[in-house]
């Protein structure tokens, strides 16, 4: 075993939203109602300081879609600051952040959830397994991001480039 590529320096929650619908109706053919990736609502935020390119900034917002059959609502903001390794080749340091940061943030957002659901009146609910594979966005999509205005990241540290990415999972 050896060390990662990309670093959490630190993490927190930004935002939690919980509820447990009162009308929902357990299915006792279904008693334990999972998630699927399309009962989800993703999105990424990412910035690089400008003055050191190897500190990432990321912020993963992850909502329930009204049409999922679980009975809570929810919504979760995890954000994180990572450093790359020196070492790790330039041509794969957007990739290496883009895809282990986003899927650190949603682990630790899926462990929250489990934990808070799991003392609620219903089964707990835990994130499906996902990857982020494909939100990776080229540098050059990245770099034309950067220099259209406005694309600033709340809460990153002034001197950023900044990435925005929504999808549902």
């Amino acid at each position: 075993m050896k060390a990662s590529h990309l670093q959490l320096n630190s993490s927190f929650i930004e935002e939690l939203r919980f509820t447990t619908l009162e009308d929902y109706e357990l299915d006792p053919d279904n008693p334990d109602p999972t998630l699927a990736p399309s009962d989800l609502q993703v999105e990424v935020q990412g910035a690089t300081n400008t003055e050191d390119e190897l500190h990432r900034f990321y912020k993963l917002k992850i909502s329930l879609s009204k049409n999922s059959k679980i009975p809570y609502t929810f919504q979760i903001t995890m954000v994180g600051f990572f450093r790359i390794n020196p070492d790790l080749a330039t041509d794969q340091r957007d990739l290496v952040a883009d895809v282990n940061a986003q899927a650190i943030l949603y682990s630790a957002a899926r462990e929250s959830l489990v934990m808070i659901t799991g003392r609620g009146l219903y089964p707990a609910i835990s994130l499906p397994s996902v990857t982020f594979i494909d939100n990776h966005r080229s540098t050059e999509e990245v770099d034309d991001a950067v220099k259209k205005p406005g694309k600033n990241v709340t809460g990153a540290p002034a001197t950023t480039k900044t990435r925005k990415r929504s999808n549902k999972s």
